[in-house]
């Protein structure tokens, strides 16, 4: 902030960037992903997001290049974990997977594991606890559970597809929680399904029942 200037320090130039998922990679593009920051270590974090190929520059589309954009949206939302160290400008994938669309593995709610991981989402809400270092996750639009793997997209008319997909994919209201000494993710609160209705009990009245809505 002192000389009021720009610096670029990481990714491309150009729009829709697959990314590189290895050593020495690097996010793809995205947009609506979660961020923190931990000033003890220097870190920005990035978890999920959406990303859309196709019309970056606002081009007319045929209504096959249109059903074919509409698709990938919806396929669109990640749930991977960076992490980008300052002190030495690196990306590192911390977590989740490469490919869009996946289902949460939640696991039995309170209990950590490596195994367990948030499903897709663009959206969510997040803050960091510098004193624990955990990272704390809630809602977004996103996958619960099930998910959208073995989708076969050619078997299928669009309508169908959207159908399906519109099954699996809705808001959320889960809770999680990543502890960053071990690795590991846990649903805290909230429900492993999209659209629930959430439980408000009385306003101003603490009860270990009550969660937001999705």
């Amino acid at each position: 902030m002192n000389d009021s200037t720009w610096t670029w320090m990481s990714g491309t130039d150009t729009a829709n960037d697959p990314g590189v998922y290895s050593e020495n990679g690097i996010p793809c593009s995205r947009v609506y992903a979660t961020g923190w920051f931990d000033g003890s270590t220097q870190e920005l974090w990035l978890f999920g997001g959406s990303y859309t190929d196709g019309n970056a520059n606002g081009m007319s589309l045929s209504s096959s290049e249109k059903n074919d954009q509409l698709l990938n949206t919806s396929l669109g939302y990640f749930n991977d974990l960076w992490k980008y160290r300052m002190n030495d400008s690196t990306w590192t994938w911390v977590s989740g997977s490469a490919i869009r669309g996946q289902a949460g593995i939640y696991g039995s709610k309170g209990n950590a594991s490596t195994m367990n991981v948030p499903g897709s989402r663009t959206g969510a809400i997040g803050w960091y606890d510098e004193s624990t270092q955990e990272i704390w996750l809630f809602g977004g639009e996103g996958y619960h559970s099930i998910g959208n793997q073995g989708l076969l997209i050619q078997d299928y008319c669009l309508f169908l597809i959207r159908l399906i997909l519109n099954s699996w994919l809705g808001c959320l209201n889960d809770l999680w929680r990543y502890r960053v000494n071990d690795s590991t993710w846990t649903w805290m609160a909230g429900n492993d399904a999209i659209n629930e209705p959430g439980e408000f009990g009385e306003k101003g009245t603490l009860n270990e029942n009550n969660v937001p809505s999705s």
